[in-house]
This record gives structure tokens, C-alpha cells and sequence, in this order.
């Protein structure tokens, strides 16, 4: 698979913003199977220099992110790395990966926190894609979204649902759906 939704949250806005919780997950937009999925919470703990008007806010938020939040066991290092390693071990050496996200923040950030721990990517063709961009474009189709499948709103359950968005609109566009357009 050559498709991956990321989903990166992080304790501000900022690129250089500490990382709280990082997520992955494979896909095949023609066929809209879904493939291997990464999840990771950062425990607070870890995090240096955290600001408490940031957390107040994190706990604001509804049951399952704040569950998400509390029960988190990792380093921002320990799961940047093993991000890096699941996506490495998972995308296709012989074609380009397809990186999907519904913000460009995401990405830098992640890249960032790669920076911030100097881990060592090895060689993966990346290609950014936005799924808002995607998401806008179908809706000039008649496209809408489906219902969530799962009230929680954790980072794997947000990149699951990205990736069956992005599967969806790539088969309406597509053919044998094109004819429907």
C-alpha cells in the first residue's frame, strides 16, 4: 500500500510544538481496504517545559481525548522513532508514498520533533496530499461525508476515518462512479 493517513496532535500550534499523540494508517484508496495502523500517546510527563494553560485546555476536551491523554506511556522520542520505523517497514520500496493529512502543520511538526531527537529517516519517497483540498473538490460533486463509525476521537480512529474519506471520494471519482458525477 502507498497510502497512508497521518495524524499528529500537538501540545500548540507551533512547529517546533512538543508532540502528544502520533497515528498512522495504510490504505488503498481503489479498493478501500485499509492496511497496518500506528498509534502512539506521549505521556506528559515526559515533556519538558509544557505550559499548564495547554493541558487545562487538553482537559477540556471530550472523555475520550482526555482518556487518551491521561493513559499515554510514551516518550516523543520512543514514538517519533517507532513511527519512522513502521512507516519504513510498511510503505512500498519501489514506488512513492502517498501522505495524507488534514493539516500541512502535521507535518511539519512531525518533522520537527525528527529534528528536535536527530533521528535519522532513512530514504522514503514522500508526497504530501491534503485532505481538506480533496474533501472541498468532491463537494462540488454532491459528495458528503459518511457518519463517523466510532464516537471516539482518538488519533488512530481520526486517521481511520480520514483514510476511508479519502478511499470514498477516490472511488466516486473514478471510475465506474464517474458516470454517476
Amino acid at each position: 500500500m502507498n497510502n497512508m493517513m497521518l495524524d499528529v496532535r500537538a501540545l500548540g500550534s507551533d512547529d517546533d510544538s512538543q508532540l502528544f499523540a502520533v497515528g498512522c494508517a495504510f490504505f488503498e484508496p481503489s479498493t478501500g481496504q485499509l492496511g497496518p495502523q500506528f498509534y502512539r500517546a506521549i505521556d506528559l510527563n515526559t515533556v519538558k517545559n509544557i505550559d499548564p494553560a495547554v493541558v487545562i485546555e487538553l482537559l477540556k476536551r471530550d472523555a475520550d481525548q482526555r482518556v487518551e491523554i491521561i493513559s499515554a506511556t510514551h516518550t516523543e522520542l520512543t514514538a517519533v522513532a517507532e513511527l519512522l520505523g513502521f512507516v519504513e517497514k510498511n510503505s512500498s520500496k519501489h514506488a512513492e508514498l502517498q501522505c495524507w493529512t488534514r493539516s500541512e502543520g502535521a507535518v511539519r511538526q512531525l518533522i520537527s520533533a525528527v529534528k528536535r531527537h536527530n533521528l535519522v529517516v532513512s530514504r522514503i519517497a514522500l508526497k504530501a496530499c491534503s485532505l481538506p483540498t480533496l474533501v472541498m473538490l468532491a463537494g462540488a460533486t454532491g459528495y458528503v461525508p459518511h457518519p463517523r463509525r466510532s464516537t471516539a476521537t482518538y488519533v488512530l480512529t481520526d486517521a481511520v476515518y480520514q483514510a476511508e474519506q479519502v478511499c470514498e471520494i477516490w472511488q466516486r471519482l473514478t471510475n465506474p462512479h464517474l458516470e454517476s458525477l
